[in-house]
C-alpha cells in the first residue's frame, strides 16, 4: 500500500465515522422533540395533577439529551479534524513522486481536548492536525461557537422545548407565585 492509498483510506474511514455521528445527533434530537411534544400535548388536568413531575422529568430528559448531543459533537469534531488533515496530507503526497521517510514515521496523533487516545499515525498527519488545533485554540469563544451551525440549531431546539415546559407550567399553575406557594407547602 502506498502512502497516498493509506491516507485516502484514512479519509474515507473518518468520513463514514462523521456521518454516523451526525445520524446519532439527528436521531437523538428527533426522539427528544417527539417526547417533548407528546408531553406538552397532555391535557390540562394531567399537568395540573403532575405540575412538578412533568416539567422536572422533561427537563431531566432534556439535560441528558443535551449532554449526549454535546459528546457526539465532540467526537464529530475529532473526526472532522482527522478527516480534514488526512485530505490535506493526501493531497500534498499526491504531488510527490516519493514521500520522505520522516513524514511516514509513526507518531501519536493529537486531539482537540489535549488527551490523545494513543493512536499513532504518520508524522505528517500529526503535524497537520497539530497546526489545525493551534489555529482552533487561537479562536475566540464566539468564533468557535459560530463555526458550528448544526450544533447551534440542535441546542436551540432543545432550549426551545425546555422553554415550552416552563411556559406550560406557568400557564397551568396560574403563574410562578402559585408554583412558589406550592413549593412552600400550600396549594
Amino acid at each position: 500500500m502506498t502512502p497516498q492509498e493509506f491516507m485516502w483510506g484514512y479519509l474515507k474511514l473518518y468520513e463514514e465515522y462523521m456521518q454516523r455521528k451526525e445520524h446519532l445527533i439527528e436521531v437523538a434530537t428527533t426522539l427528544y422533540s417527539a417526547f417533548a411534544l407528546t408531553l406538552l400535548l397532555q391535557k390540562g388536568a394531567t399537568w395540573s395533577n403532575h405540575w412538578l413531575v412533568l416539567p422536572a422529568f422533561g427537563g431531566l430528559v432534556g439535560a441528558v439529551v443535551w449532554w449526549f448531543v454535546r459528546w457526539q459533537f465532540r467526537f464529530w469534531s475529532d473526526g472532522a479534524l482527522i478527516c480534514n488533515a488526512s485530505q490535506t496530507v493526501a493531497a500534498e503526497w499526491l504531488g510527490k513522486a516519493d514521500v520522505p521517510a520522516e513524514e511516514l514515521a509513526p507518531m501519536p496523533l493529537p486531539s482537540l481536548r489535549g488527551k490523545g487516545a494513543g493512536v499513532k499515525g504518520p508524522t505528517a498527519l500529526a503535524r497537520e492536525m497539530g497546526d489545525r488545533i493551534t489555529k482552533w485554540n487561537r479562536k475566540t469563544w464566539c468564533e468557535k461557537r459560530w463555526d458550528s451551525p448544526l450544533e447551534n440549531v440542535v441546542e436551540g431546539v432543545i432550549l426551545l422545548w425546555l422553554t415550552a415546559f416552563l411556559v406550560r407550567v406557568f400557564l397551568v399553575t396560574d403563574g410562578w407565585l402559585s408554583v412558589l406557594s406550592c413549593l412552600r407547602g400550600g396549594r
